[in-house]
Order: structure tokens, then sequence, then C-alpha cells
């Protein structure tokens, strides 16, 4: 990725620059290797499965009863995940794995599906402390909405779709509890460290209303920043008291230092 070689050039240079390093960012790549860090830390995350190019489609390869979510596992930015990356049965399954495989040549990560709200956490580093703003919610403007209330490739980047822009982020979010935002907070800054993020980065979360628990999706290390409600980091950001530029320059004072 063009992000990773800038940073290992950067980096060889010796040149001070804002985020984390070259292997953060390739880890935050990497679905599998994210999901073994947070395992490793004891972080929630959901159950999953690894299929690889050469296995063949058997039900011993999913990770819990359906529906389950397949995503590629080398990519991000929500690449290859849509609302027809949810499968309901193995019919489904087996032909969302295929279509995948065939797009984008490449091991794929099965993950249980968690229902509810998808939340955004952003954690970054201000004045040698670690900080977790108060969590985005993603919501959906009138009645245009992804069915499975995911945040995925169109709403994220397609400006021609109905869903980039219904889609906008609320913090804090609605009817969640405060001792659990709380918690998520917490975990988010442990999994920051498990991680090895530097400055600031981004947590993809499920929140399940009916069970009352949470996963962590992934981390992004090199997470955008836009003005907009369709921005969660801005949406936390406002949430906190702060503005964009409050969090921009204690970025760059960071890299100073």
């Amino acid at each position: 990725a063009l992000e990773v070689r800038i940073a290992r050039i950067l980096d060889r240079l010796r040149v001070p620059h804002s985020g984390s390093s070259v292997k953060a960012i390739q880890s935050s790549n990497n679905k599998i290797k994210t999901k073994r860090i947070l395992e490793k830390s004891s972080l929630p995350i959901p159950q999953y499965t690894v299929i690889r190019l050469t296995d063949r489609l058997r039900r011993s390869l999913l990770p819990t009863k359906f529906p389950v979510i397949v995503k590629p596992a080398f990519d991000h930015c929500s690449i290859g995940i849509t609302s027809k990356s949810v499968a309901q049965n193995f019919l489904q399954f087996k032909r969302t794995v295929i279509q995948l495989r065939r797009k984008y040549h490449q091991t794929l990560l099965v993950e249980e599906f968690i229902p509810g709200e998808e939340l955004q956490v952003t954690v970054y580093e201000n004045g040698g402390k670690t900080v977790a703003l108060p969590p985005a919610q993603i919501t959906w403007k009138g009645n245009i909405k992804n069915k499975w209330n995911i945040y995925g490739f169109d709403e994220k980047w397609d400006k021609s779709s109905p869903l980039w822009d219904s889609c906008q982020f609320i913090a804090p979010p609605k009817k969640i509890s405060d001792s659990i935002l709380l918690d998520m907070k917490k975990q988010s800054i442990r999994a920051f460290y498990a991680m090895q993020f530097k400055d600031y980065a981004r947590f993809d979360l499920r929140f399940n209303n009916k069970t009352k628990q949470w996963f962590f999706l992934e981390g992004n290390a090199n997470a955008g920043i836009s003005p907009g409600a369709g921005d969660a980091m801005t949406a936390s950001i406002n949430a906190a008291g702060m503005t964009m530029d409050d969090f921009i320059l204690q970025i760059v004072k960071n890299s100073l230092h």
C-alpha cells in the first residue's frame, strides 16, 4: 500500500512524521494479524476462521452459526465489504466466497456477524496521556440504510450511492449505557498499545443491543480525518468539546517531540 511505502521512506530517511510505524500500519492492514494481536491481549473479538485460496468450501470452515460476514483478509478501507458480504445460509456463504476469491485473489476472513450497532472509537496521544474520545455510532438519514447496519465500501467511498449520502455518525451513541461506553474507551486504549499504534488511531466495533456485548472488528493505524457528518472521527472530536484544529495541532506537536 502507498501509505506503507511512504512511511518506510520517511523512517529510512529519519524524517519525523505523524502516525504509526511501518510495522504497525502493516499489522492493521492485515485482518488476520490484527485478530491475533487483539486475541493475545484478551480483547473481545467475534469468532472467526481463515479461508485460504486452496481450501475446499465445507461447513467446518464456519466459525459459528449463521449469519457470518466474509471479508478480504489483506485489504482495508472496507474494500470488498458490502451488504452482500453477510451470509445467512451455506449457499449464500459459498457464493460470497467464490465471488470474493474471483475479484480479490486472496485469503478471506470469515467472522461471526454481530447484529446491532456499528461504532468507531478514536484514540490519540495528548501531552503524554493516551485518550479515547467518545465513541461514534453509524446512523442513517431517512429510509435509506444498509440492511445490516454496516459501514461498507459504498457508505464510505461511493458518492454516487444513496447509502453514502444517507450515512452519518453521531457521538456519543444513543441507547448505549455510560458504563458500556466507558468500557469501550478503556479497552480501545489497551488495543492501541497492543497494536503498537502511535499519535492517533481508530477502532471499529460492533455492539449487540440484545446481549449488551461488544467486539472489536479491526484497528486503523492511518485512519482518515475529514470534516462533516459522514466522518466518525470528526463526530468524536466535536463530542469531546474539541475542534478539528485542536486535534490536528496535537498530532503535529506529537511529531515534533
